[in-house]
């Protein structure tokens, strides 16, 4: 799959559809939560379910890849789309104290973070 070309700034929401679109057509699992359901829970709900779907959900990344390593277990990567220039926010830099975050930039960065977790399970017998 060709990586997004343009001479305009890439928008997050394009990097998005981008990555979506790759890892579906690698036959990547994922979970991503798009902008356009935060925007519509700012816009319909009140404060308080706000804030509850914010304190559960709001520390997670951009996308959730998920590589089956076998009928029980995956091998999961948390990837942040980041315009460049932008950075994590702080209560994503706190999520990523906890496990391993990986922030993607460009469509290059999205394949290549793919191809690397396949990568990394192939060397070690996994798929």
């Amino acid at each position: 799959m060709k990586a997004i070309q343009s001479i305009l700034p890439l928008k997050e929401s394009d990097l998005q559809k981008f990555a979506e679109d790759y890892c579906r057509a690698v036959g990547i699992n994922y979970l991503h939560i798009p902008d356009s359901f935060w925007k519509w829970v700012y816009k319909n709900c009140n404060t308080g379910v706000r804030c509850w779907l914010y304190k559960i959900f709001g520390g997670l990344p951009d996308l959730i890849i998920q590589i089956p390593i076998n009928d029980k277990f995956c091998l999961s990567a948390n990837i942040e789309l980041k315009r460049p220039g932008n950075y994590l926010r702080k209560k994503q830099k706190e999520a990523a104290e906890r496990v391993p975050w990986i922030v993607a930039k460009t469509p290059e960065d999205v394949m290549s973070i793919i191809t690397e977790a396949k990568n990394f399970l192939r060397s070690v017998n996994y798929g």
